[in-house]
């Protein structure tokens, strides 16, 4: 009988302890709510800017409707596809590309040559020509 009394009780701090661990995620809802507003929406816009003379261009065109809305269709794709990569791109842009090249400037800044003298001045321009001494 203590088995059982064991076995409900575990079984109630299991479901107490998921319902908790569920509950406690509910305050990220408003955060995630508030990323959206400031990223989705700027993204739409930028879509419906891009998308919008899109559609009304190949409207004007006279193309069919269903042609118009597939090729419109695969702009956005792309689109949507470029802000997906971005972010990776970006990580990889500042945690490969930006610290290589910095090694790189810093090393040449550090092997550059110091110069104990001033370089020489350059030649003076050639003496101009007159008329009569070419022979014409």
């Amino acid at each position: 009988m203590i088995g059982f009394f064991k076995a409900v009780l575990a079984r109630g701090l299991g479901l107490a302890s998921a319902i908790a661990t569920i509950g406690s995620l509910a305050v990220f809802f408003p955060m995630a709510a508030g990323f959206l507003k400031v990223v989705g929406l700027p993204l739409l816009v930028v879509l419906l800017i891009v998308g919008a003379p899109l559609l009304l261009f190949l409207a004007i065109l006279g193309l069919p409707i269903i042609l118009v809305m597939a090729v419109a269709g695969v702009v956005l794709g792309l689109i949507g596809a470029a802000f997906a990569l971005l972010p990776v791109l970006l990580k990889i842009f500042i945690f490969v590309v930006l610290p290589i090249w910095l090694l790189v400037r810093a090393v040449k800044w550090v092997a550059r040559p110091r110069g104990g003298e001033p370089p020489p001045p350059p030649p003076p321009p050639p003496a101009p020509v007159e008329r009569g001494e070419r022979g014409e």
